[in-house]
C-alpha cells in the first residue's frame, strides 16, 4: 500500500489525515500551514498533497469519541494487557520505538481528557488534539506496523468501565449513577474553602481552579448561580477585588461545563469538618 493509498483509506474511515514530512514527525510547512488544524477527510485535498510528496509521512487524527493510548515501550504495554486482556484484540500499531498506538471508543457521558493519562503510568491519551503516525510512515527508527488493522470509529471497541474507573474519569449515567446532591453540595463548600485557605499571591489562581472544578459540578446539576455566589463569597472573603473574582470565576466555571468533575461520597468526619471550616468563615465576614 502507498503512502497515497494508506492516507486515502484512513480518511474514507473516518480519520483526518495529515502529511508529515518524510523520516519525520512534523507536518510538511506548506501543505499544511495550520498543522493539526490542517488536517481533512477530503480526498481531493489528500489525493493533492500526496501527488506533490509521495514519501510524505502519514498521520491521523482521532476523531471526536475516539482516543489513541500511546504508549512509549513496548514492556508498557504488556504490562497494561495483563490488566485489561480485552484490549490485545483492540485496533493498535507497533511504533519504531517498540511502543503502540491502541484505538478506542469513549463511552457516552465520559469525560475523558489529554491529561487523564496521569492517573496511570506508562502511556499518554491522545485525542481530536493530536495527530499519530501510522503506517506506512517511517522515522529514522523504523516503520510503523499494525498488529490489529484500524476500523471505522463506530466499530472500536469500547474504553472498559474498569479502566476508566483507573483514570479516575467520571462517567455520567453510568451503571454506578450520578453523584447524590448532598455529595455535589459537599464538593462545592469544598471548593469554596480551597479559595479562602490559598496562600497570598496564589489566590487568583486558586480561584481560577475551583471555579473550573465547580463549572464541572454545574453539569452535574448544581445551580450555576449559587455555585458562582459561593465562590464570589469565599474570593471577597480574602479580599480578592470583586471585579477580579467575578472575571475569574465565570472564565473558570466556563472552562469546567463540559468536564463533569469526579465526585466522591464524603466521610461523615470530613463533611464535619469542611461544614465547620465553612461556618468559621462566614463568621469572619460578618
Amino acid at each position: 500500500m502507498t503512502n497515497l493509498e494508506a492516507a486515502l483509506h484512513f480518511a474514507a474511515m473516518g480519520y483526518p489525515v495529515l502529511p508529515i514530512a518524510p523520516e519525520s514527525k512534523r507536518p510538511i510547512a506548506y501543505l499544511a500551514p495550520r498543522g493539526l488544524h490542517t488536517a481533512s477527510l477530503n480526498p481531493h485535498v489528500i489525493s493533492a498533497w500526496y501527488r506533490l510528496e509521495p514519501s510524505a509521512n502519514v498521520a491521523i487524527v482521532p476523531p471526536v469519541g475516539v482516543v489513541a493510548l500511546d504508549f512509549d515501550e513496548v514492556g508498557e504495554f504488556s504490562r497494561f494487557l495483563r490488566r485489561w486482556p480485552v484490549l490485545e484484540k483492540a485496533p493498535h500499531s507497533r511504533t519504531p520505538r517498540g511502543g503502540a498506538h491502541v484505538y478506542l471508543r469513549v463511552p457516552e457521558g465520559a469525560a475523558l481528557r489529554n491529561h487523564s493519562g496521569r492517573a496511570l503510568p506508562g502511556f499518554e491519551i491522545k485525542s481530536s488534539k493530536n495527530y499519530l503516525l501510522e503506517y506506512p510512515s517511517r522515522t529514522e527508527r523504523g516503520s510503523y506496523q499494525w498488529i490489529v488493522p484500524l476500523r471505522a470509529p463506530s466499530d472500536l471497541p469500547e474504553m472498559p468501565r474498569d479502566l476508566l474507573a483507573a483514570l479516575q474519569v467520571p462517567v455520567l449515567g453510568a451503571a454506578t449513577g450520578t453523584p447524590s446532591r448532598e455529595a455535589l453540595m459537599d464538593a462545592l463548600r469544598l471548593e469554596a474553602l480551597r479559595v479562602r485557605s490559598a496562600a497570598v499571591g496564589n489566590r487568583h489562581n486558586q480561584l481560577v481552579r475551583s471555579a473550573a472544578r465547580v463549572g464541572g459540578l454545574v453539569a452535574q446539576g448544581l445551580d450555576r448561580e449559587h455555585c458562582y455566589n459561593t465562590l464570589l463569597r469565599a474570593a471577597l472573603s480574602v479580599g480578592l477585588p470583586e471585579d477580579e473574582a467575578a472575571s475569574a470565576i465565570l472564565w473558570g466555571l466556563e472552562r469546567g461545563k463540559d468536564t463533569p468533575a469526579l465526585v466522591r461520597e464524603l466521610p461523615p468526619r470530613l463533611r464535619l469538618w469542611i461544614n465547620r471550616r465553612e461556618r468559621l468563615g462566614v463568621r469572619r465576614e460578618c
